[in-house]
């Protein structure tokens, strides 16, 4: 089983799969085959899991009959901006899960998270460390795609304490429908 983008001659008898790659040192060949003898499966979206990848050899894909995550899914965002590219594109979808505390992100360092701000602005950021001392409030949120900008946010609403966005409410993003209309 092969993930990889379909590019087909307009007139021609064949597909050609082709792959991106993560590490252009390891390329990845385009391969063609007759379209009368491959299935194709339109892929809709991705989880963000911690499964394992296929077996090395196995191909770049495999069928998965339950994912845990599926089952934690309660709310959905629409992406309006640009700065996810190219994990999330405006138009696309987020999938959330349950509500987290400040102190669930301490587990989830690297993790990619949807925060809604004290001011109703909401923002898909990848969880970064939490600063120390008398600024423990304070975490550090990284931009996940190669438009946006890391953040530094309050977890919780300090009187007297610096003027910084605050953390109203937080959620793990388990995956993106990329399917819009």
């Amino acid at each position: 089983m092969l993930a990889r983008r379909l590019v087909k001659a307009p007139g021609s008898l064949g597909v050609s799969l082709v792959a991106q790659m993560p590490d252009p040192r390891i390329p990845r060949p385009t391969m063609t085959y007759d379209e009368s003898k491959v299935r194709l499966h339109r892929i809709v979206g991705a989880i963000f899991t911690d499964m394992p990848p296929p077996i090395a050899g196995g191909g770049e894909a495999t069928s998965a009959d339950t994912v845990p995550e599926l089952a934690r899914i309660e709310v959905a965002y629409r992406v309006r901006e640009d700065s996810a590219i190219p994990l999330a594109l405006p138009g696309q979808v987020i999938l959330g899960g349950a509500e987290l505390t400040p102190s669930d992100l301490n587990a989830l360092e690297g993790r990619l998270v949807a925060v809604t701000l004290a001011d109703g602005t909401s923002i898909f950021k990848r969880v970064g460390a939490r600063l120390s001392g008398s600024l423990a409030h304070l975490r550090q949120f990284e931009t996940i795609g190669g438009l946006g900008s890391s953040m530094v946010i309050a977890t919780e609403a300090v009187d007297g304490g610096i003027s910084t966005p605050v953390m109203a409410s937080t959620r793990q993003v388990l995956g993106v429908l990329y399917e819009h209309s």
